[in-house]
């Protein structure tokens, strides 16, 4: 795939493709599109954890206990914790790529 085809990807077409990829990768052997539907789903479960995590390790104590106290008083919402991560001044696209390089490594380490 050609940098300029990745470049007019939405995320998610992205993030489907690497998946996609990393199911090829894993060599899993013949399996129905329902299976493989299955299997990329909780791939992209996982994933999204994994990627999500890696950029809340990454926040200031201060920040995770602003976030904690939204989590406690049941208002927390994804938008406040993007908004968060951007205010941060942390290179988020740069802590997502490493993650993507850590979560394919451990996948594929892992057995079928």
């Amino acid at each position: 795939m050609d940098e300029t085809a990745i470049e007019n990807m939405s995320n998610e077409e992205f993030i489907d493709t690497f998946l996609e990829g990393l199911l090829v990768e894993k060599n899993l052997g013949e399996m129905d599109e329902g299976t493989k539907e299955e299997m990329k789903n909780d791939l992209r479960e996982r994933f999204n954890e994994f990627v999500n995590r890696a950029l809340l390790e990454s926040l200031s104590e201060e920040v995770l206990d602003e976030i904690d106290k939204k989590v406690e008083d049941d208002t927390i919402s994804e938008q406040f914790i993007i908004q968060k991560i951007n205010e941060s001044g942390m290179d988020a696209a740069k802590i997502t790529l490493e993650a993507m390089e850590k979560f394919r490594e451990t996948y594929l380490e892992q057995g079928a």
